[in-house]
């Protein structure tokens, strides 16, 4: 990865790999120089907590998602037996 790259971006590739199982080879390379730039550079993003925070959120996001879904479907299906009434 590059030395460019920010380490909130680092984080995306394995959070994306994490949710998705996308990435697996540069999710690796990707924690490594996480971990690198906090022992070598001493840099202070806690990376383990933003994974973690960012896939907690987009979890949550998907169980409302999905329990929208379920309110529309039963919504709908009244809708349905209301007209054959």
């Amino acid at each position: 990865m590059s030395e460019k790259s920010t380490s909130e971006s680092l984080a995306a590739i394995v959070i994306a790999n994490r949710v998705l199982g996308l990435f697996s080879d540069e999710a690796k390379s990707c924690m490594s120089e996480l971990l690198r730039r906090r022992e070598d550079d001493g840099d202070p993003f806690e990376f383990e907590k933003y994974i973690d925070d960012q896939i907690g959120a987009i979890e949550t996001r998907n169980e409302e998602s999905r329990k929208d879904n379920v309110l529309m479907t039963f919504l709908s299906s009244l809708s349905s037996v209301r007209k054959s009434l």
